[in-house]
C-alpha cells in the first residue's frame, strides 16, 4: 500500500509539472540568439580615473580621489553629499567605484580640514621635488601626532565605515589618509610621516569599521620595520608603481619596491593574495608602453611577470584610457 501512495504521488507531480509547462503554451516564443558579452569583469581588469570611456577599453570600475576637507567638517560632522555624487555617477555607469581620502596630495590647498588648524593643528609646508613626471610642487603636511587629527581620523573612519560599509558601489577602499596622496609616505623626507602609533591607530579603525568592503593599503610591512606592521592584518595590498618597482631587483636602494618588501614582511604578507585582493596603479612612466611586446623604456618590468608575481586582479591605467585600444589589446 505504501508503494500506491509513492506512485500516486509521482503521478501528481508530473501531472503538476506537465501542466505548469502548458501554461502559457499560445504566447508567442522567444528565442535569445547569441550576443558577444562584455569584456570587462566585476572587480577585475583595469581601471580609469573617474569617468567611462569604455570605447577605449573595457573597464568595470573607476579610480576617484576626494580631499579630507570635503567631507570632514568637525570632529563628528560630515558632508557625505561629494562622496555620494560621485558614487551615484559611478553606478549609474554601471560600474563600481574605488575610493581613497587623503589628507596631503602635492599642489593641493585646503586639504586639511580648516576647523583643525584653527583648533591647533600644525601643518608643514614644504616642496617634493621627486614627483617625475610630475611637476615640483608645495606639500602640506599635518602633524600626525597631534591627539586632536587622531581623534578626527578615527571619528572618521568609524563613520565612514557605519556607512558605507558593504555597499555595493564601491569596490574596494584603498586606505588613504596618511602621507602623500594617502600612500603611506612622506617620500622623500620621513620625518613628517606618522609614527608607529598614529599607523596602528588608523588600521585598528578600519578593521572595526569595515567587515564586509575591502579595504587596502599601500605596502607590505612586516616586524622589522620602521612603521607599524601590517602582515597579520585583514587587509589587502596595492601597488601603486606597478611594473615600475614591483619585481625583486636584488639591487641597493630597490628595497621598497613591491615584491621585496612582500618577502621582507614575511610568510602571512607572502599570502595574502590567497584571502585579500591585491591591486595598485600602473606607474605614470609606463603608461602607453607597459603592454608593448619591447617596451623602449628599460625601467619597466615584464607586466605578465609583474602579474603573476603579485597575483593583482585590478590595475588603474589611464595609459589605456586616452584613446581607444587595437584589437589586439582587447
Amino acid at each position: 500500500m505504501g508503494k500506491n501512495v509513492h506512485l500516486h504521488l509521482i503521478l501528481c507531480l508530473l501531472t503538476a509539472i506537465s501542466s505548469a509547462v502548458q501554461v502559457g503554451a499560445g504566447e508567442p516564443r522567444r528565442v535569445l540568439e547569441y550576443a558577444p558579452a562584455p569584456l570587462d569583469n566585476p572587480l577585475k581588469g583595469l581601471a580609469p580615473y573617474q569617468s567611462d570611456v569604455r570605447a577605449f577599453f573595457p573597464h568595470s570600475m573607476e579610480f576617484f580621489y576626494l580631499p579630507y576637507s570635503a567631507l570632514v567638517k568637525g570632529y563628528e560632522e560630515f558632508d557625505w553629499k561629494p562622496l555620494e555624487t560621485m558614487l551615484d555617477a559611478i553606478a549609474r555607469r554601471g560600474h563600481q567605484a574605488i575610493l581613497r581620502v587623503f589628507l596631503e596630495y602635492p599642489g593641493k590647498e585646503g586639504v586639511v580640514p580648516d576647523f583643525l588648524v584653527k583648533d591647533g593643528l600644525s601643518v608643514t609646508t614644504w616642496r617634493q621635488d621627486e614627483t617625475q613626471p610630475l611637476p615640483i610642487a608645495t606639500i602640506h603636511t599635518p602633524n600626525y601626532e597631534d591627539e586632536r587629527l587622531r581623534k578626527s581620523l578615527k571619528n572618521f573612519i568609524a563613520a565612514l565605515g557605519k556607512k558605507y560599509d558593504g555597499d555595493p558601489r564601491i569596490g574596494f577602499i584603498t586606505a588613504g589618509l596618511l602621507g602623500v596622496w594617502g600612500e603611506w609616505h612622506t617620500h622623500p623626507k620621513s620625518e613628517p610621516f606618522a609614527r608607529k602609533a598614529v599607523q596602528r591607530e588608523v588600521m585598528d579603525a578600519y578593521e572595526a569599521a569595515f567587515r564586509i568592503t575591502p579595504v587596502l593599503l599601500r605596502s607590505p610591512v612586516g616586524e622589522r620595520s620602521a612603521k607599524e606592521s601590517n602582515a597579520d592584518r585583514k587587509f589587502g595590498y596595492h601597488d601603486d608603481s606597478f611594473a615600475w618597482a614591483t619585481l625583486d631587483t636584488g639591487k641597493k636602494g630597490d628595497e621598497w619596491f613591491y615584491m621585496s618588501a612582500l618577502k621582507a614582511a614575511g610568510p602571512n604578507a607572502e599570502a595574502k593574495w590567497k584571502t585579500r585582493p591585491i591591486g595598485g596603479e600602473i606607474r605614470p612612466e609606463a603608461w602607453g608602453e607597459v603592454f608593448d611586446t619591447t617596451p623602449k623604456n628599460q625601467s619597466i618590468q615584464n607586466f605578465r611577470r609583474c602579474v603573476e608575481a603579485t597575483h593583482s586582479t585590478w590595475l588603474m591605467d589611464s595609459g589605456m584610457f586616452q584613446k581607444r585600444q587595437t584589437a589586439e589589446r582587447f
